[in-house]
């Protein structure tokens, strides 16, 4: 069955994500640095710095695994990984996505809903091509 996804070709999708994992991871670390105003982060529920400092760095540490799954699915990386792990982690980030698009639709900060929920419906797009990637099409 062909799905408006597979006009997304395989390794733009795969570069994308890489190189917007990369800026997000970027960012997280200017938030972390206090260059970035932490208010604008997290639906802006926090009031202290130190509230936080703790999910800044899960986020670094969730993209940068969600980028070591793309990169094995890619092949980029030669890890002994089997592919139905590989496929599975990769439609929970479709899922992880698609959550986190609703959630900054409700978010306290307009910079939140502007520019984060736009960008997590593209990764959930891109996340769904991806994952399509060695299925009939």
């Amino acid at each position: 069955m062909k799905t408006i996804l597979y006009k997304i070709p395989f390794k733009f999708a795969i570069k994308t994500m890489l190189f917007m994992n990369t800026l997000i991871i970027i960012f997280h670390a200017l938030v972390l640095a206090q260059v970035i105003p932490f208010n604008i982060v997290w639906g802006g529920k926090f009031e202290d710095f130190n509230q936080v400092k703790s999910f800044e760095i899960i986020s670094i540490v969730t993209i940068l695994v969600i980028s070591i799954v793309i990169a094995l699915k890619a092949k980029y990386v030669a890890l002994k990984v089997s592919f139905s792990i590989v496929n599975v982690a990769i439609w929970l980030f479709v899922l992880l996505f698609s959550l986190n698009t609703i959630g900054n639709l409700f978010a306290e900060t307009t910079t939140e809903t502007i520019i984060f929920t736009p960008l997590t419906f593209l990764f959930a797009i891109l996340c769904a091509r991806i994952g399509l990637e060695g299925k009939e099409k």
